[in-house]
C-alpha cells in the first residue's frame, strides 16, 4: 500500500520499496490537488482547459489534445512510483481520477490543502489573535514608533517588550521581532542586547511557515548581518540566499499592505464592516513592518471605523484607540487632511454616554473642517451632530424635536448619495429609522 508524506510545497510519494518522487511543478501540483478534491467522480479534461495553467504555453494557447498528451506523460511517471491515475472516456471527452484500489487517502480536504503548499486561503489563516489583543498590540507598537522617532530607544524597546506579552500570535510576534531587529543594531544597553538576542534566536529557530516566514525571517537576518560571527564570504552567501528568496517568492510587502487596506474599504461597501476587519488588521501589521506612519494610522482608523456600530470591544477601548490614532498623527504629521477621526471619536463618546466629550470632539472636527471642503467630512459632520442631538433627547427622556435631527440626517444622506458613499448612506438610514 502506498503511503503519503506531505510537506509545504512538495509531495513525497513513497511506496514499500522506498521509491521517491518529488512533484514541484505548479501545474502538476494543481493537477494533483484537483484530483484530491474530487471525493466523488473524476475531473474532466474540458474543465481543466478552463485553467490557464494547463492551456497556456510559451507560444500561446494549447489544444485539448496537447494537454491530454501532457497529462498522459505525467500519469506514466506517477504510475511508475505507484500513484495510479486512471483515464476514462466519457461522452464529453477524457476524464481523470485517482486509482483508489491502489491508493489510500483518508481525508481529501487536508490532502488537497497540503498538496497546494498552504491552506486554501493563506492570508485568512496567518493571524489568530482576537481583535482586542490585536488592537492592544497595535497600540504598544505605535507608542514604540513614536518613542523611537524621538530618539528614546529604551522606551521604544519597552513598548515592544510589552507587545510581546500581549499575545503569542506568530504574525504579531514576527512583526515585533522585526521591529526590534531594526532598532537594536547599534544598541549597547542590557535590555537592548537581551531583546536583540531574543530576535536573533527567533529568526534562527522559529518554526514559522508560509507567508509570515517569507516576510519576516529575512528582514531579521538582514538587520543582524553585521553582528553575525561569520566571515564576509559566509555573510555574502547568506544575503545572496535572502535576495534569491525575495526574487523567487515575489512578496511585495508594500503592495500587499496597500492592497489589503483598499480591499477592506471596498469590502465594507460591498458587504459589512465585520467582513472588512481582517484586511485592515493585516494591513496594520504590514504597515508597521514597512515603517509607513501614514498607512499605520489609516489602518487603525479603518479598524475603528468598522467598530463604530459594533460591540466587539468596549466604548472605552474604542476611545483609547481613537486617542492613540490622533496622538500618532500629531507626532508623525499625518492624517491631518480630514476630520473623520475626531468625528468617529464623537460617536464612541455617544456610545459611552459622555455627551459633553462627544460635543468637544465634534467641535474639534469643525475646526479642522474650517479650511477645506471634503464632502464626506461634511456629510459625517451632519450625521454626528444629528446623532448627538438624538442622544441628548433620549438621555433626558424626551422625544427629539423633528426639526433639529431629521433635516441634518436628510442633508447628510443626500451628500453621501451624491458622492456614492454606501457606508454613510447605511448609517443615515439606520439612524433615521430610530426617528420613526
Amino acid at each position: 500500500m502506498l503511503t503519503l508524506s506531505l510537506t509545504a510545497s512538495t509531495i513525497v510519494l513513497m511506496d514499500k520499496v522506498r521509491h521517491v518522487l518529488e512533484v514541484t511543478s505548479p501545474k502538476w501540483v494543481r493537477f494533483l490537488c484537483t484530483l484530491a478534491a474530487q471525493t466523488n467522480g473524476s475531473v474532466r479534461l474540458d474543465a481543466l482547459m478552463l485553467d490557464p495553467v494547463f492551456y497556456m504555453g510559451r507560444k500561446g494557447a494549447k489544444s485539448p489534445r496537447t494537454v491530454s498528451v501532457e497529462i498522459d506523460n505525467f500519469r506514466r511517471q506517477m504510475n511508475e512510483v505507484g500513484l495510479g491515475i486512471v483515464k476514462s472516456r466519457g461522452p464529453n471527452g477524457p476524464t481523470f481520477a485517482f486509482d483508489l484500489k491502489t491508493l489510500r487517502i483518508p481525508d481529501y480536504t487536508p490532502f488537497a490543502q497540503h498538496l497546494s503548499g498552504q491552506p486554501a486561503n493563506n492570508l485568512a489563516s496567518i493571524m489568530t489573535a482576537p481583535l482586542s489583543a490585536h488592537l492592544a498590540w497595535l497600540f504598544e507598537t505605535m507608542r514604540a514608533k513614536v518613542d523611537f522617532a524621538q530618539g528614546i530607544v529604551t522606551g521604544s524597546l519597552a513598548h515592544h517588550s510589552a507587545a510581546l506579552k500581549i499575545t503569542n500570535d506568530p504574525l504579531l510576534n514576527a512583526a515585533t521581532y522585526a521591529e526590534i531587529s531594526r532598532i537594536t543594531y547599534r544598541a549597547d544597553r542590557d535590555l537592548a542586547n537581551d531583546m536583540r538576542d531574543a530576535a536573533m534566536e527567533f529568526a534562527q529557530h522559529s518554526d514559522l511557515q508560509g507567508l509570515v516566514a517569507q516576510i519576516y525571517i529575512p528582514r531579521i537576518k538582514v538587520a543582524y548581518a553585521f553582528q553575525d560571527c561569520a566571515d564576509a564570504r559566509a555573510l555574502q552567501a547568506t544575503l545572496t540566499d535572502v535576495i534569491d528568496g525575495y526574487v523567487t517568492t515575489g512578496v511585495d510587502i508594500a503592495g500587499l499592505a496597500r492592497a489589503l487596506n483598499t480591499r477592506g474599504v471596498v469590502t465594507r461597501r460591498a458587504q459589512t464592516d465585520a467582513a472588512a476587519l481582517r484586511d485592515f488588521q493585516l494591513a496594520s501589521v504590514m504597515s508597521v513592518t514597512l515603517n509607513d506612519p501614514d498607512l499605520i494610522q489609516a489602518s487603525l482608523f479603518n479598524i475603528l471605523a468598522c467598530l463604530e456600530l459594533s460591540d466587539q470591544v468596549t466604548p472605552a477601548f474604542k476611545i483609547l484607540g481613537s486617542e492613540i490614532n490622533y496622538w500618532f498623527c500629531e507626532h508623525f504629521n499625518v492624517g491631518k487632511d480630514t476630520a473623520q477621526c475626531s468625528l468617529l471619536q464623537s460617536q464612541f463618546y455617544v456610545e459611552k454616554g459622555d455627551l459633553d466629550a462627544a460635543r468637544m470632539a465634534i467641535e474639534r472636527a469643525a475646526t479642522l473642517m474650517s479650511g477645506e471642503r471634503n464632502m464626506t467630512d461634511i456629510a459625517y459632520f451632519f450625521y454626528c451632530t444629528a446623532h448627538l442631538r438624538l442622544a441628548k433627547s433620549q438621555a433626558a427622556g424626551q422625544s427629539p424635536t423633528p426639526d433639529t435631527v431629521r433635516p441634518r440626517l436628510i442633508r447628510s444622506g443626500r451628500i453621501y448619495k451624491n458622492v456614492g458613499n454606501i457606508i454613510g448612506t447605511r448609517k443615515v438610514d439606520r439612524l433615521m429609522a430610530q426617528l420613526g
